[in-house]
């Protein structure tokens, strides 16, 4: 344990005065020396060459101070050194005073270096600094641990001769060390950055970031644990080093030189030795008086995240990102020519959004974006495209179906809404409006503008679990997208991330009962999806590219399904639309007998289109439209067309192969439930395994498919690349196996 470092409190008796310098390798005598004017300090004598090699000089002790001269200037040109002194302090006081020094030029920066010893962390600062009749203040200190280091400074309009620089301690009688340099070329209106670090063991160092291009870094620290040589780092020099016979290290150290070049970098002062001690440091940037122009800036803007949005027929939005501020502008036009540029933003900011106006429904248009930085760097981003919505037509599904509608299946009052998304204009219309909305839940509908609007969702709408009611009504103008990233809307009683629910997550929720109508749900992707619900295990996550629904009740009601996406391959998984696994039963928790899922409340599909023309089908491993499990299903007046059952091959997978292919329209599978298909055309689908058309398996025997006034028909099976396809079927693209035979009537099936 180190004793108190007071006056008259001496540890070991290391405290006598000693009249001889105990600085190892310091030179005894200076050629030339003179006696400062000092009571407290021997100056050793005038400069020499400016070159930055060191000499110490210990004459007849004064007052306990060990004086050395070190002779400047070095660095390049501006930014120097005109001179610098140091003080070692071998005798305990309340003051310590610098060697003389003379300056050359007029305006420099003065900056003292000080460093102590002290009882104890906190306890030991310096209060003032004074000398050559200049105003000083303190620019950082570092006391955590025992002792201080601090930089104070100085501003010297004129120069000085036969200068020295007092520093004050706060209390106590304490030896320490002072470094006075005088910079030429540096700033002296705009202060460096400073940094002050400390730590009761490790190598020192501390690092700032410069303000200045050319600026230079120096620091000063003491070591209260042992005198100990400094090994300092890469890139760096001593200016001073003072091993003080009390066992206290006291050091200056710098960047070897100013930094170059025209970046405004992060510098350290650090040292790789000692490891163990406790040590304060404390660094400051020397700012250069003319700042170092940076070379010209020749590199464009970089342009990301390009995406278009709030697609109408006679407008799109255009938004994208640059990483500086740019001015900019977007060409488009039906060809990649473009042929129309949007008036230059010059608000140079780094988020964009530009609307373009004036287009022509239905209409594919090409379009680029142009940003210009302050330096008048231009980039572009790759040539990009969108198709204008088609004039208002809404009518989904099959305009020949007529099967009766049950009470209460058809479309909901949305006469007063709980929510509204927009304000009137396209703009309003957003992902995040859309993901708030649907997960407060309540009757939602939309104020886009008078035209056909795309939203991109860039999340996931989510459905919370103690959401009772939640329609969702586009009012036959409004389609949402899955950017072909994101599945589009997801329900599921049994993620308890949504909420948690009472009794058997599957079958015993009433809610949430989710109604989707008048809206276009596109380009919905489940492929990304990670979370496997419990109602799903052993299937995999990536069913259900625009809706996957687990628990409470899903209608879906004149409602349009293009271009969405599932799993490729999984011998279960399907349904690039819909796929539902489990609905509110009345008798929610019979398991063992099954009747949970034989009461279930069937999901409704009414009035709908899935795909409806060639290349706007959607694409999964099975159920090209709609895929359930154990789930009973009612499908009336509906168009599915154009889908495809793209997995290979069958259930269970055929050998070497992931499975999958079956239900090219739509897949099902469990034991007690039944599908019922009514007033609905099927046609145009493909499959590569089981059913081109619908894949229906009860496994205990005891479900029915029943299909009225519905037409099943011109659906084929695709190549499954396999050395024999693994097609099959037992009624015209149909694979049937439940309670006897299928239910056809007043249906063509062929």
């Amino acid at each position: 344990m180190r004793l108190p470092r007071s006056l008259g409190n001496q540890r070991r008796g290391e405290r006598q005065t000693d009249s001889r310098c105990n600085d190892p390798g310091v030179e005894r005598a200076h050629p030339g020396g003179t006696v400062g004017s000092s009571p407290r300090q021997h100056v050793a004598g005038a400069r020499t060459a400016r070159t930055w090699t060191a000499f110490f000089a210990c004459l007849t002790l004064v007052a306990g101070l060990c004086a050395s001269v070190l002779a400047g200037p070095a660095a390049a040109a501006g930014l120097a050194v005109d001179a610098l002194v140091n003080g070692h302090q071998t005798t305990p006081s309340g003051t310590i005073t610098s060697p003389t020094f003379s300056t050359t030029q007029s305006n420099e920066l003065l900056v003292a270096f000080i460093a102590s010893d002290g009882p104890s962390p906190g306890s030991v600062t310096f209060s003032s600094v004074s000398g050559g009749a200049l105003t000083w203040t303190l620019r950082v200190r570092s006391n955590v641990q025992p002792g201080t280091a601090e930089i104070w400074q100085a501003v010297a309009p004129s120069p000085l001769a036969s200068a020295m620089v007092t520093a004050t301690r706060s209390s106590g009688s304490w030896v320490g060390s002072i470094t006075v340099v005088s910079f030429s070329g540096a700033s002296t209106t705009t202060n460096g950055a400073t940094a002050s670090t400390s730590a009761a063991t490790g190598a020192p160092t501390a690092s700032l970031t410069t303000t200045a291009a050319g600026s230079w870094t120096w620091g000063v620290g003491n070591d209260w644990s042992r005198a100990v040589a400094r090994t300092v780092g890469a890139n760096q020099t001593k200016a001073d080093e003072y091993l003080a016979p009390v066992g206290d290290t006291f050091w200056v150290q710098r960047q070897t030189a100013p930094s170059t070049g025209g970046s405004l970098i992060p510098v350290t002062i650090n040292d790789t030795a000692p490891t163990n001690d406790m040590w304060n440091l404390a660094s400051i940037e020397i700012r250069p008086a003319t700042v170092i122009t940076p070379p010209p800036d020749t590199s464009p803007p970089v342009i990301s995240g390009v995406v278009v949005s709030a697609i109408g027929q006679a407008n799109a939005t255009i938004n994208w990102t640059t990483d500086e501020p740019a001015s900019t502008q977007v060409a488009y036009g039906t060809t990649a020519a473009y042929g129309t540029n949007t008036a230059i933003n010059t608000s140079l900011t780094t988020s964009h959004s530009q609307m373009l106006s004036g287009l022509t429904a239905s209409t594919t248009y090409h379009y680029q974006v142009r940003s210009v930085d302050a330096a008048g760097n231009v980039a572009a981003s790759v040539d990009a495209g969108f198709t204008t919505a088609a004039p208002v037509n809404f009518s989904p599904g099959n305009p020949t179906g007529s099967a009766p509608v049950p009470t209460g299946m058809g479309l909901e009052n949305v006469s007063q809404p709980d929510r509204v998304i927009g304000d009137g204009t396209a703009a309003s219309c957003t992902s995040a409006a859309v993901v708030s909305a649907v997960t407060a839940g309540g009757v939602i509908t939309f104020n886009c503008g008078p035209n056909p609007i795309t939203i991109t969702l860039t999340a996931t709408a989510k459905v919370r679990n103690s959401t009772q009611r939640l329609v969702v009504d586009g009012g036959g103008k409004v389609t949402l997208s899955g950017g072909n990233s994101k599945r589009i809307l997801y329900i599921d009683t049994c993620d308890t991330s949504l909420g948690s629910v009472s009794g058997n997550c599957l079958y015993a929720p009433t809610g949430p009962q989710v109604t989707v109508q008048n809206i276009t749900l596109a380009d919905g992707n489940a492929t990304n999806s990670t979370y496997v619900s419990p109602g799903d295990t052993d299937q995999g996550s990536n069913g259900g590219g625009a809706i996957f629904a687990l628990g409470g009740r899903l209608k879906v009601v004149r409602s349009v399904f293009v271009r969405n996406t599932c799993a490729t391959n999984g011998p279960d998984l399907g349904g690039a639309a819909i796929r539902v696994l489990a609905q509110h039963s009345a008798t929610p928790n019979d398991l063992d007998n099954s009747s949970a899922a034989r009461n279930q409340d069937p999901a409704y599909i009414v009035q709908s289109t899935f795909g409806g023309a060639s290349g706007q089908g959607g694409n999964c491993s099975n159920g090209g439209a709609i895929s359930g499990l154990r789930t009973p299903i009612t499908v009336l007046n509906s168009l599915i067309t154009y889908n495809n059952a793209i997995g290979c091959c069958s259930n269970p997978p055929n050998t070497g192969t992931p499975g999958g292919g079956s239900g090219g329209a739509i897949y099902t599978d469990g034991d007690s439930y039944d599908l019922n298909i009514a007033g609905t055309d099927i046609e145009h689908n493909t499959a590569k395994a089981g059913g081109s058309a619908i894949f229906y398996v009860s496994n205990d025997r005891t479900g029915h498919l029943i299909i009225d006034s519905s037409i099943s028909k011109n659906n084929t099976y695709a190549p499954s690349g396999q050395p024999s396809d693994p097609h099959f079927q037992n009624y015209p693209g149909i694979f049937y196996l439940g309670n006897g035979n299928p239910i056809f009537t007043n249906s063509t099936i062929q």
